[in-house]
């Protein structure tokens, strides 16, 4: 449980916890939609990498659905995907960045037209510090 990490991590350093940043790959980016959708006001960014918005399970919010995407507003989001993704449609997460950015959400879309589901290459990870800098100050 992430809240539970997080509690553990305060414990033993001294962290700034009006800066963490929630990040997660494929799966893990559907965590991070309902992690913040769940506790908003807990996290200062978020960054999906190749990560779906919606899963098959009874009752999971779907971040398809507008109406799960308010939350959202002025939350810095950084979101990669390779366009031959064949686990998580790289269209999908398009379309969820334009509902997010209609929702208020700071948004930064990075899409490699070469990458399929998988890590992004290093000019993207170069860009994605970049902005990590940016919203961390």
């Amino acid at each position: 449980d992430i809240a539970e990490v997080i509690t553990a991590v305060e414990e033993d350093y001294s962290i700034d916890t009006t800066k963490i940043l929630l990040t997660g790959f494929s799966m893990g980016g559907y965590g991070v939609y309902r992690t913040y959708y769940e506790t908003p006001t807990r996290y200062k960014a978020l960054a999906i990498f190749s990560g779906t918005p919606s899963v098959s399970i009874k009752n999971a919010p779907d971040f398809v659905d507008e109406k799960n995407l308010a939350s959202f507003r002025d939350i810095p989001v950084f979101i990669f995907h390779g366009e031959k993704d064949m686990n998580c449609p790289a269209s999908i997460t398009k379309d969820v960045a334009e509902k997010l950015k209609k929702h208020g959400a700071q948004v930064e879309l990075q899409i490699d037209p070469g990458k399929g589901h998988e890590r992004p290459d290093d000019k993207t990870l170069d860009s994605y510090l970049k902005w990590v800098d940016t919203v961390l100050k």
